[in-house]
């Protein structure tokens, strides 16, 4: 049978104290003023891990020239990056510096002009550009609905929120290289300007080496509710009835099936039911989606015979044939992103 995992998609959202922000920043001004912080990627080059868009190209210094971008998309101080996943840019500092505080400055005009601002931004440090140790990964504050144009900027600031990476207890950073390192949206625009990097040359007290993390699979367990290979099932509106499961369609992706259909072994220990699209085109994960479509997809997840209870039914019978009857494939749902005010 099927045990639901409910888990939030696409976006979620984050409430922070203006007053606890506003003080963080006044001490974090407070402790750069103290070490004479500099911008220490000011005029610097730097090296993208994908050239930006011809159409709204970098000559190398755009994100270290000082100029920022109006709320305008056709301002050259925008560097653009079209579709993909994730972009990375790395700076070399010519020698290990102190580093305290990172920003990343972003542009976002949805829909007028498909523009969005990343997911999220992730800060690296590095001794020799191969092994870095994070200092940051955030989420975008802004979410992905709709509105006039404005900018977002990404920030680690040591003095307030410490290092990510390595169980590090430290204020400062000590290496040569950075990295930046964002998550676009697959099919819209990404726009970024500048990118400044604040501290000061040498090793100053506090200041600490960031242990080298290498990228690796979240490994079962707590966090995954146990689930080690989850089969993505999109179950939104497609063309041809693609996003309709039926339970002949679902067995041979919770279990190994031999040439002539049958189950022989478990495969996938989860499913993620993630629907897109409705059937009016409104987007579940850019918050377009209305009541009517939630209904849809409620009914079309939920209904008697709806993709839950076709899943329920695959679980059942590849249990019965596998004499394993007690086996439960966990499902996690999406939630649609609410329509932004």
């Amino acid at each position: 049978m099927a045990a639901v995992l409910l888990m939030t998609p696409v976006s979620a959202l984050q409430a922070n104290s203006p007053v606890t922000a506003a003080s963080a920043n006044q001490a974090a001004s407070s402790a750069a003023e103290q070490m004479n912080f500099r911008n220490l990627a000011a005029g610097l080059p730097y090296e993208w891990s994908e050239a930006p868009e011809a159409s709204h190209p970098d000559d190398g210094y755009k994100l270290t020239d000082g100029k920022y971008g109006t709320l305008d998309m056709n301002d050259p101080a925008w560097v653009g990056h079209l579709r993909g996943k994730t972009r990375e840019v790395v700076f070399d500092l010519g020698e290990e510096k102190s580093i305290g505080k990172i920003t990343a400055r972003f542009f976002q005009d949805y829909p007028a002009n498909s523009i969005l601002v990343p997911l999220s931004v992730s800060m690296y440090v590095s001794d020799d550009k191969e092994n870095w140790g994070l200092l940051s990964h955030n989420a975008t504050q802004l979410l992905w609905g709709e509105g006039p144009p404005r900018q977002e900027t990404f920030e680690w600031d040591g003095s307030r929120d410490g290092i990510k990476g390595g169980n590090t207890d430290g204020k400062l950073a000590y290496a040569r290289y950075v990295k930046v390192a964002f998550t676009m949206h697959h099919s819209l625009w990404e726009y970024i300007d500048e990118i400044e990097i604040m501290g000061t040359d040498g090793k100053v007290d506090g200041a600490v080496k960031v242990p080298a993390e290498q990228p690796h699979f979240l490994e079962p367990g707590e966090a995954t509710a146990g689930i080690r290979n989850l089969n993505l099932l999109y179950n939104g509106h497609y063309a041809n009835g693609l996003g309709d499961w039926s339970k002949e369609r679902i067995i041979p992706n919770i279990s190994y099936v031999n040439k002539d259909g049958e189950p022989v072994d478990w495969l996938f220990d989860g499913v993620l039911y993630l629907g897109i699209a409705s059937p009016s085109g409104r987007d579940f994960g850019l918050g377009h989606a209305n009541l009517d479509d939630w209904k849809w997809y409620l009914d079309k997840t939920f209904a008697a015979s709806g993709d839950m209870q076709q899943l329920n039914e695959a679980a059942k019978e590849v249990g019965a044939k596998l004499t394993q009857p007690d086996h439960k494939v966990k499902t996690v749902l999406m939630i649609p992103n609410p329509r932004n005010p």
